[in-house]
Formats: C-alpha cells, structure tokens, sequence
C-alpha cells in the first residue's frame, strides 16, 4: 500500500503521535505493575515484622547455631526467647514488642523471679543480638539505645560456690544412679585437686602444663 498524503494513519506526524500515545501508556503500565509489587514487598515486610518477626529471626539464628554443631549456645538462646516469649504472652513475638519500656519491664519480672544478675544480662544479651540481626536482615528498624535501659554486664561479684548442704548433698547422699555413682566418686578426687593447685585453671601432668 503506498503513501497517501491526505490519509490521517499515513501521515508521519500522526504515526509519530499515535506511537508516542501507545509508549506513554504501556510505561505507566509498568509503573503501576512496579508500584504494586513494591506494596505487595512492603506488606509481606510489615507482617513479618509485625506479627512474629523477632521470633521467626530468633529460631533462624537458632537452626544455624545447631547446625554448625554449637547446642550450648543455641540452647542459651532457645532459654532465653522461651523466656521473653513467656513475659510477652505469645509465642509470636514481633520487633515491635522489643521496646525500652518492654525490655525495662521484662528485666524487673526476671528480677522478681528469682534470677541472678548475671543470668538476666545472659537473657538481655541474646535478645539484642537477636534484634540487631533483624536490623542487619532489614526486617527491624534500628532503636538507638534500645537496650540502654537494662543490664548487659557481668557481675564479678556474684558467689559460684555452692552452698555447704549442697556440697553435702552432692559428695555424700546416695544419687540413686549407677552413672551417678561413678560421677560421684569423681568428686573427691576433684575436690582435692582443687585444694592443691587451688583452681583447674592449670594443672601439670609431667613437664606438660594443661589448660582445663
């Protein structure tokens, strides 16, 4: 088909417009497709952080401690969310939920628990460390001085002798166990390394010195 002059699809200028129509149309197209998924982001984003955040990232941090072989570690911090997880009254606990007042009212109820001071800076220290790797994952907003409020030190003062009927108990009442029987007859042994080098920090085993 040839060019028709006075034909209005024929003319370039019309051709021209027509195209740039169609292309103005098809970007905000895709602007309203990238819009949308950015809400659809940033919803997932909010329930996450809102709804059971903080414990999802907990039990994540929680899977890789056992899976690089450290259950020690892993079950400080199990203690230590099971705990907070009690004070809050869910078991879903969000990033919203760790506030200055919170973590001040969750350290006062360890305290009317019974606990150590040491054991609650224990508990405080695994919650932050749970928190700052939400900040680092983006799902937690960052909070200066969040913990500010609340121990995160370490007593040197705090007594680790056991009281002298808990000696007692332990070196001579009968554990009611075969392996404990052996375990027990360890003790003594135990106590009187104790009385001659005055720690396990360092005891000598011929010219060898072992760190224990």
């Amino acid at each position: 088909m040839g060019y028709h002059r006075h034909c209005n699809r024929c003319n370039p200028i019309n051709r021209l417009n027509e195209y740039i129509y169609y292309h103005n149309r098809l970007n905000r197209r895709i602007v309203r497709f990238k819009r949308s998924w950015d809400e659809i982001y940033k919803i997932i984003n909010d329930v996450m952080r809102n709804k059971n955040g903080f414990s999802r990232c907990a039990e994540f941090y929680i899977g890789r401690l056992r899976k690089e072989g450290r259950h020690s570690t892993a079950h400080v911090y199990k203690n230590a969310l099971f705990s907070f997880s009690k004070f809050c009254g869910t078991l879903n606990v969000s990033f919203r939920q760790v506030t200055r007042e919170s973590l001040r009212r969750y350290g006062q109820y360890l305290y009317e628990c019974g606990l150590k001071p040491n054991t609650i800076s224990t508990y405080m220290r695994m919650l932050r460390s749970i928190y700052n790797r939400g900040v680092e994952a983006g799902i937690a907003s960052y909070v200066p001085r969040l913990f500010h409020d609340v121990y995160t030190g370490v007593d040197i003062r705090q007594k680790k002798a056991l009281p002298a009927v808990e000696l007692h108990k332990l070196l001579y009442e009968d554990p009611k166990s075969e392996r404990l029987r052996r375990t027990q007859a360890i003790v003594p042994v135990l106590w009187n390394v104790v009385c001659r080098f005055g720690s396990f920090g360092e005891i000598g085993f011929g010219s060898e010195c072992v760190a224990v």
